[in-house]
């Protein structure tokens, strides 16, 4: 049951931003004539595929089945959404149709979860080794 909401839990992370990049899809960006152009369906569905392949990565990067190494799968996860924050940030530029910021929002989400998850696990080893006694 817990194996299913983890999938779950990732399957509805990457339906936030699929949803999100249909609305971030009627954004042409700088275009003289923004309601002539066309909608994207291609670019949505690569963008849908991207997102698909980063979720499974991180899927497969924090899957539970080793729960002793998941401090070093956090942290791995975390060191790849850095990368990826720090890769859009040196590639976005501005005016840019909707779609192309959906990999940005995505990498710059999941660092800001991870951030969060690796400070917790950080705090609570702390607190376990203060509070056990030697």
């Amino acid at each position: 049951m817990q194996h299913l909401r983890y999938k779950l839990g990732f399957a509805l992370y990457w339906l936030v931003f699929a949803v999100f990049s249909v609305f971030a899809a009627r954004s042409p960006g700088y275009v003289r004539h923004p309601e002539l152009a066309p909608f994207p369906w291609l670019g949505l569905v690569i963008v849908w595929l991207i997102l698909a392949v980063l979720v499974t990565a991180f899927y497969f990067i924090l899957k539970p089945a080793s729960i002793h190494r998941s401090s070093l799968r956090l942290g791995v996860a975390f060191t790849l959404s850095l990368a990826m924050v720090i890769g859009s940030i040196l590639t976005m530029v501005t005016d840019m149709p909707g779609l192309y910021y959906m990999p940005h929002y995505f990498s710059a989400l999941t660092f800001l979860v991870l951030l969060i998850a690796s400070a917790s696990s950080a705090w609570q080893a702390l607190w376990r080794k203060l509070i056990s006694p030697k």
